[in-house]
C-alpha cells in the first residue's frame, strides 16, 4: 500500500477523507449515513474529521464509545503522526496491523467490537466469545450450581450463548417468547461490558423507582417497564444501563453497592442485561437486599411490575 507522498497525508486522514466521500453522499437517507458514521466512529476510525464535514447533526458522534476515542486530540494528533511515517506496507504487514490499539485490550473492554447494529434478542445469533463466556457466562454456572439448585446438565449449559446487544436496541415485545431449548442465551450491553467499577464513584449509580417517574406503568409486565426506561423515558439519555457485569460486582463487592440498593425487600434490577432459564423463559438480573446481604435471583419478563422493584443506572 502506497500513500501519496507529495501530499504529506496520513493514512488516518487519508482513510477519514475517503470515508467522508461516501457518507456525505445525500441520496443515501440521512439515517443510513448517521448509522454508518456510527459504526464507523465505534471503530475508532472518522477521528479526524467533524460531524459539519460529513453534514451530519452535530451530536452523531456523541455516544460513549466514540467519544471515548475522540477526546483526547494528543492521540489523535499522535496517530495521525505515527500513520504518517509508512510509506510502504507489504501484505503480511497489512495483516498485522492494529492502529487502534484493539487487540492489546482485554476483550471484555473491546466488547463493543462485536455489536451488530440490527441485533436483538430474537434476530440475532449469539456472539462467541470465549472471555465473555469464561467470566459473566461463568458467573451464571455458578448461580445455578450453588444457588439455583441446576442440575449438572443445566450448569454446563448456562452462560454458554452470550450476545452483544444493547437495550436500546431491543425487541422487548419478543421477550415473553418461552423457548426450552435455547437455555444458556444472555446479553451483554457493551457500552458497561467493560467498565472498572471500582473506579466508579457510587453517587454515579443511581436507583429508580420507574412508578415515580410514570404512574401509568403501574400493572404493567416487567418487559414493557424495561422498554419504557431504556428506549421511550425522556431521561434515558442521562444513563448507561449496567448488566450481569455490575451484577456480579455488587455480589463480590456488596459493600459497594450503593445504600439505595441496600434496602430490605427491594429488588434491584440489572436491566443491561437478560439472560434466559431453563424453561426457556427471559429474565433480568436481580439483586434482593435481605437485610444483611444481597440475594441472587433471576425474574420473568413476562411477570406484572411489582412497587418494589428498581432499575439499577450508571449515570453518564
Amino acid at each position: 500500500m502506497h500513500r501519496q507522498e507529495d501530499e504529506h497525508e496520513s493514512f488516518v486522514a487519508f482513510l477519514d477523507q475517503r470515508l467522508k466521500t461516501a457518507l456525505t453522499f445525500e441520496e443515501y437517507p440521512l439515517a443510513d449515513r448517521i448509522l454508518a458514521a456510527q459504526i464507523l466512529a465505534s471503530k475508532g476510525l472518522l477521528r479526524t474529521v467533524t460531524p459539519v464535514e460529513l453534514n451530519l447533526p452535530a451530536d452523531v458522534f456523541n455516544f460513549d464509545a466514540a467519544k471515548k476515542l475522540r477526546e483526547n486530540p494528543e492521540m489523535i494528533m499522535a496517530l495521525k503522526t505515527e500513520s504518517a511515517k509508512e510509506a510502504h506496507i507489504s501484505l503480511s504487514e497489512l495483516a498485522d496491523l492494529d492502529p487502534f490499539h484493539v487487540r492489546s485490550q482485554d476483550i471484555i473492554a473491546t466488547a463493543g467490537e462485536l455489536l451488530s447494529p440490527e441485533s436483538s434478542v430474537s434476530e440475532s445469533g449469539p456472539v462467541a466469545s470465549e472471555k465473555i463466556k469464561e467470566v459473566f457466562g461463568g458467573f451464571l454456572k455458578q448461580s445455578y450450581k450453588d444457588l439455583w439448585s441446576g442440575t449438572p446438565e443445566q450448569v454446563a449449559k448456562a452462560g454458554e450463548k452470550p450476545e452483544i446487544r444493547k437495550p436500546e436496541d431491543a425487541i422487548w415485545s419478543n421477550t415473553v417468547h418461552k423457548e426450552p431449548a435455547k437455555f444458556g442465551e444472555f446479553t451483554m450491553n457493551p457500552d458497561t461490558a467493560g467498565i472498572n467499577w471500582e473506579q466508579i464513584p457510587p453517587e454515579k449509580i443511581k436507583v429508580i423507582n420507574p412508578l415515580e417517574i410514570n404512574p401509568a406503568l403501574a400493572g404493567k409486565k416487567r418487559w414493557e417497564v424495561i422498554k419504557y426506561i431504556t428506549q421511550e423515558w425522556p431521561g434515558r439519555h442521562r444513563y448507561l444501563f449496567p448488566g450481569i457485569e455490575y451484577w456480579k460486582y455488587v455480589f463480590e463487592h456488596p459493600d459497594q453497592a450503593p445504600t439505595e440498593m441496600r434496602v430490605t425487600s427491594t429488588w434491584n434490577y440489572f436491566i443491561g442485561s437478560i439472560f434466559r432459564g431453563t424453561d426457556g423463559d427471559w429474565n433480568v438480573p436481580n439483586a434482593l437486599w435481605n437485610g444483611a446481604s444481597f440475594v441472587r435471583l433471576g425474574d420473568w419478563l413476562s411477570d406484572d411490575w411489582s412497587a418494589f422493584e428498581r432499575v439499577v443506572l450508571l449515570e453518564k
